[in-house]
């Protein structure tokens, strides 16, 4: 539940109190033999190494996001000729510079940082670096109230019990940082992103330095600024730095602030294909699709960096997926290590002018963009493909509507199809064509379009559009992308578990134009979806399960009475057929008192339904890759207090990905991974 503002003071005293921990942060350390046993967990380590990676010796390794810091300027080159002396705070004032000027902070306000920071030759802590993270984004911010956009302090999760014990001066030493008695504030990204009151302000100074600092994180690499113990879940504030690590500390604060946002036409982004021939034929092996651009033999997840709506009254950020929203190397390399061969990339089409949101939307902001053709990149590097889908029109959040219920409930923020203006189709229509330019060159086994998530016919309200003019709207975008690219995949997905005459004629309509078909499998409700009315108890969580009514469901039943009739309708066109989202006891968290999940329970539901789907010849994705509450894969050990993510009985794999520009570890259950993507 959020509260309209934070106490911050008393969250502070909870963090100098050492508020109990629930989670273990990215391993910094280049001696990464360690093994992690917790009360619900048994954990060893893997590593996994790049095939082209050189092996030597760990003595002379340097982690490539450390040599990012020669790339970027922030030191000398002979800087790293001993990476393992000290790093002093005199380095870090000097980073800090560096960054000030690199990112457009003004004369005067480098002027303030040398002369508040005090560098001497002391070895410097991770209880600098978190001053230096506050500072810098005062001096980078237009009102000296910090903020970025990586992961927010509250959404990361990360309030730790802190190594402050081991040297308490450390909280409050003056000979890094001229520390005065006014209170420090900062913008807590997550409180705004949900229209409440974003300024956070703590008199207790280093504490709230640190309530900010704790938070930030790379967009390059994905990683957290400050790391934490992963045995005791401590946040290492008295950690003393090698110049390596310090390095690596600066490369991260500079990466967690973004480039000053670039908006380019739509018109533009068909000039030239993006992906060269030889990047092309070096991609990893796909499945083969039909002549609709689809397979039979997709296993996959669905990512949502960029979905969530921004609505009225809210600072309309892009809400954080895992530590920052950017999409991240290391989450395809994790699933691809895990089996996936399709990912399901969600746009909802607002966020394309994050973040000044112009009413403009002919122009789009071209990192956002550049973000996706990443994501399309790494696609084919680790052998998946992809599908973008595209949510709602470019506008919604200016013609949006609120559907209200009888009540006073708001029940959607998001323009139903049926409601949204022709003109807004046409300007979708053009996104679409434009990006096929873009990507024309990529075949068809690697890239495919969503032309809408859930288009469903049903509005209760007056609309704008009747089924038929929906249908040939989409249909009108298909054609535009298969005058490019006859071959390209086309899909429109539907969670509508019965169809009423009406609504079938719709997607009857849809398949006979050659659009595969995509179905959310979310049934039945009173299992997947809980509410007031229909119940679950958490000891009642179990596949498979008795409904309220006394009828056991197991996945034939669930099959024949759900996902059959679709895919009969996508057989009788001769089109492709998906389950495009699913995810097992998909529940609300606030009707439970304790987490809900068990680990078997997981695992037999994932079990039954990817061996139904195999069985069937449908392709389907199951999760999301990182972080969703039913996801295999963990930037952080879930714990008994995590309502979201924690599993009783789950056990989890620290694996290390050693990437060409950092170093990524992530919490694998790897017998669910291996229940939802195995080959049955």
């Amino acid at each position: 539940m959020k509260t309209k503002k934070f106490t911050a003071l008393l969250l502070a005293a909870a963090l100098v109190m050492g508020l109990t921990a629930c989670n273990s942060g990215n391993k910094l350390s280049q001696s990464p033999e360690e093994s992690v046993n917790t009360e619900s967990t048994q954990e060893t380590e893997e590593t996994v190494t790049e095939p082209e990676e050189t092996q030597e010796s760990a003595e002379q390794v340097i982690d490539p996001e450390v040599l990012r810091g020669l790339t970027l300027g922030l030191v000398e080159a002979d800087y790293l000729d001993e990476p393992d002396l000290p790093g002093t705070t005199e380095d870090l004032k000097k980073m800090i510079t560096k960054i000030l000027e690199k990112r457009g902070a003004g004369e005067d306000k480098i002027s303030e940082w040398e002369q508040l920071a005090t560098g001497t030759d002391r070895q410097a802590r991770n209880s600098d670096v978190a001053k230096a993270c506050y500072y810098t984004a005062v001096y980078l911010s237009e009102d000296g109230i910090p903020k970025t956009n990586a992961c927010d302090n509250s959404g990361s999760g990360r309030w730790l019990t802190a190594d402050w014990y081991k040297d308490p001066k450390s909280i409050e030493w003056n000979n890094f940082i001229k520390t005065d008695s006014e209170g420090y504030s900062f913008y807590s990204r997550e409180l705004g992103y949900f229209g409440e009151d974003p300024i956070v302000t703590n008199d207790v100074n280093f504490v709230t330095a640190t309530m900010f600092a704790i938070s930030m994180a790379s967009h390059y690499s994905g990683q957290y600024v400050l790391p934490q113990n992963p045995e005791t879940d401590t946040l290492l504030i008295n950690q003393e730095l090698s110049r390596s690590d310090l390095l690596l500390r600066a490369v991260r604060i500079y990466d967690s602030f973004e480039d000053p946002a670039e908006y380019i036409p739509i018109s533009s982004l068909g000039e030239a294909n993006v992906f060269s021939d030889d990047v092309i034929n070096a991609a990893a092996p796909v499945p083969e699709v039909g002549k609709t651009g689809a397979s039979d033999e997709w296993i996959g997840n669905s990512m949502e960096n960029y979905i969530t709506v921004a609505y009225e009254g809210t600072d309309g950020s892009i809400p954080f997926a895992d530590l920052t929203w950017n999409f991240r190397e290391a989450d395809f390399a994790a699933a691809a290590d895990l089996g996936i061969n399709y990912m399901r990339i969600q746009i909802y089409l607002p966020f394309l002018a994050f973040p000044d949101y112009n009413e403009d939307r002919t122009q789009v902001n071209k990192a956002i963009i550049e973000d996706f053709d990443r994501a399309i990149g790494w696609g084919m590097k680790y052998g998946m493909h992809i599908s973008l889908t595209f949510m709602q029109s470019m506008d919604d959040d200016i013609d949006g509507i609120n559907e209200i219920s009888g009540d006073g409930q708001v029940l959607s923020t998001k323009t139903p199809p049926r409601k949204m203006s022709k003109e807004a189709y046409a300007a979708k229509a053009e996104l679409i064509e434009q990006l096929e330019k873009r990507y024309s060159n990529i075949p068809a086994k690697y890239l495919s379009y969503e032309l809408e998530c859930e288009a469903s016919i049903i509005y209760t309200g007056t609309p704008v559009n009747t089924p038929d003019e929906m249908a040939d709207m989409y249909i009108d975008m298909a054609q535009k992308v298969w005058a490019i690219t006859p071959e390209r995949g086309i899909s429109i997905s539907s969670d509508d578990f019965s169809l009423s005459d009406e609504e079938y004629a719709f997607w009857d309509k849809i398949a006979a134009a050659g659009i595969n078909l995509d179905y959310h499998s979310y049934e039945p409700r009173g299992f997947m979806a809980p509410d007031q009315g229909r119940m679950v108890d958490p000891e009642k969580m179990v596949w498979p399960f008795v409904d309220e009514n006394g009828i056991e469901w197991n996945m034939d039943k669930v099959y024949e009475e759900y996902i059959a009739p679709w895919k009969a309708l996508a057989d009788k066109h001769g089109v492709g057929f998906k389950i495009g989202e699913c995810n097992p006891f998909f529940e609300s968290w606030e009707l439970f008192d304790k987490p809900p999940r068990t680990n078997e329970a997981m695992v037999a539901f994932a079990n039954d339904f990817s061996a139904t789907m195999q069985k069937n010849h449908i392709s389907y994705c199951l999760n999301n890759p990182c972080n969703g509450p039913a996801s295999a894969v963990k930037d952080v050990e879930p714990c008994e207090t995590d309502m979201t993510s924690y599993w009783a009985g789950a056990t989890y794999t620290l694996k290390t990905y050693n990437l060409e520009g950092y170093t990524a570890q992530f919490y694998v259950n790897e017998e669910y991974a291996e229940a939802c993507y195995g080959k049955k």
